[in-house]
C-alpha cells in the first residue's frame, strides 16, 4: 500500500502502531476530505486484561467506578472528544501524595486500596474495539482527557470542545 509520498507525524512510533489492513480506510477517509491526527491514549493495567493474575496489586480491580469499561468501534461513528485547550489535567486535583511518580503509575501499592487511584476518578475507560483490545484512560499519556461516545463528532467552541450528536 504505496498511497502517500511523504507522511507527517509528530510522534515517532505512530507508524509502529498502525496496522497494515487500517492503511486503505485511512486513504478513504483522507481523499473524503478528513483530517486525521493520532491520539495517544494511556493504557492502565485493569482487571479485565489480567484475568488469572494472582498479584492484584498491579493492576486496577473491575470494582465501583472502574468497573465499567466503554467499548468503542471508530469505524462506527465513536469518538473522544478533547476536553479543552490549554494545560488543564484533572489527576492534579486528586494527586496528593504521588509526587514524583508518573501520574498514572501512582497508586499501585502493595495492597490494594480503591482510594489509591482517586486521581484516575475523572477518567473513563475506555477499550478501541479495532486497536489493542486494552484498557485505557480516556487521556494521554500526559493526563489530558478526552470524553468518549459511541456516536457523535467533536466540535470546538471556545476553548473546550463539545459532543454534538448525529
Amino acid at each position: 500500500f504505496f498511497y502517500w509520498k511523504y507522511v507527517y507525524l509528530t510522534e515517532p512510533d505512530t507508524l509502529l502502531q498502525t496496522k497494515p489492513w487500517v492503511l486503505p480506510q485511512l486513504k478513504d477517509a483522507l481523499d473524503s476530505g478528513l483530517v486525521l491526527a493520532p491520539h495517544r491514549l494511556q493504557p492502565i493495567p485493569h482487571e479485565q486484561d489480567f484475568v488469572g493474575m494472582k498479584d492484584e496489586n498491579r493492576f486496577i480491580k473491575a470494582e465501583g467506578n472502574f468497573s465499567t469499561v466503554l467499548d468503542l468501534d471508530t469505524l462506527n461513528g465513536a469518538v473522544c472528544c478533547d476536553e479543552q485547550a490549554g494545560s488543564y489535567k484533572p489527576w492534579k486535583d486528586y494527586f496528593g501524595s504521588c509526587a514524583g511518580i508518573i501520574w498514572f503509575e501512582c497508586g499501585f501499592q502493595r495492597v490494594f486500596n480503591y482510594k489509591n487511584h482517586n486521581h484516575l476518578l475523572p477518567y473513563s475507560l475506555i477499550r478501541l474495539e479495532r486497536g489493542t483490545g486494552i484498557v485505557t484512560l480516556s487521556a494521554t499519556a500526559h493526563g489530558r482527557r478526552c470524553f468518549p461516545q459511541k456516536n457523535g463528532i467533536c466540535t470546538l467552541r471556545g476553548n473546550s470542545s463539545s459532543l454534538v450528536h448525529n
